[in-house]
C-alpha cells in the first residue's frame, strides 16, 4: 500500500509516544486496499493509516467519518463512526463537480 508523503502509522505513532491524539473532525477513508490497514486523510488533509478494527464494518471509500475517542493508548483504541448525512453531501458535491467537467467531443475525430 502507498501513502502520500508526511502519512503516519498510527501503530508507530503509539510505540513512540504510547498515545496517539487525533484531531477533532472528519476524515475521508482513502483507501481500503490492505486487509490490516484503511488509509484516512485527516481534517487537515494529511494521510494516516490506522487498524481497519477502528473502522465500522461497513465503512468503504469515499466515507466521512467522526471520531467518537480521539486518543489511542495501548489499553484504548480510537473508535470511529460513519456521518452518512456529511457522507452523502460530499458524493453528492463531486457528483456535482463531476457533471460540470467539459466534455468530450462525440463522434468522430479527425487527425
Amino acid at each position: 500500500m502507498l501513502l502520500a508523503a508526511g502519512a503516519t502509522l498510527a501503530w508507530f505513532a503509539m510505540a513512540d509516544t504510547h498515545t496517539l491524539h487525533l484531531q477533532p473532525g472528519h476524515y475521508v477513508v482513502e483507501a481500503l486496499e490492505h486487509p490490516d490497514l484503511a488509509t484516512l486523510e485527516g481534517p487537515d488533509g494529511r494521510a494516516l493509516a490506522v487498524p481497519r478494527s477502528w473502522l465500522p464494518e461497513h465503512a468503504r471509500e469515499g466515507d466521512l467519518l467522526t471520531a467518537l475517542a480521539t486518543h489511542a493508548t495501548a489499553d484504548a483504541s480510537v473508535r470511529f463512526e460513519i456521518d452518512a448525512a456529511a457522507t452523502e453531501e460530499r458524493r453528492r458535491t463531486l457528483q456535482q463537480r463531476r457533471d460540470g467537467l467539459p466534455r468530450a467531443p462525440s463522434g468522430d475525430l479527425e487527425l
